[in-house]
């Protein structure tokens, strides 16, 4: 069963027997404490760093959530004003295309009329120039 973070290991004195992986006695020397002692500094300083890396790392994800909000509000916002743009000269267009479909329409009105006018006056030269 592991041990609860923070409580240190039950240190034997040296040269006193504790009951080992395998279930044989060991006998614990000064220089075996030791070196056990360097492992668990090392162990614990690793973990810190560890935990400071990942700390780090979180941070890190925040801040670049936070930059991809910003940059995905920002291109919304650009887009949203091209949107716009394109919008209000699309309107600029139809109207332009209205005023001059109704431009034609007069024009051809008065084409149509001015063949009528034409024909009446070839009609007239016409039967002017026929003999009486």
């Amino acid at each position: 069963m592991p041990r609860p973070p923070g409580r240190p290991r039950p240190r034997l004195p040296a040269g006193r027997a504790a009951v080992g992986r395998y279930g044989r006695e060991d006998t614990i020397t000064p220089g075996r404490q030791m070196e056990e002692d360097a492992l668990k500094q090392q162990a614990e300083a690793t973990a810190q760093a560890l935990g400071e890396a990942a700390q780090g790392q979180q941070v890190l994800r925040e801040s670049m959530k936070q930059l991809e909000d910003r940059l995905r509000s920002v291109w919304l916002g650009r887009a949203h004003q091209e949107f716009e743009a394109l919008k209000a000269r699309a309107d600029k267009q139809s109207h332009i295309m209205w005023a001059l479909t109704g431009h034609v329409q007069r024009q051809r009105r008065e084409m149509v009329a001015q063949q009528h006018r034409l024909r009446q006056i070839q009609e007239r030269l016409h039967t002017a120039a026929l003999p009486a």
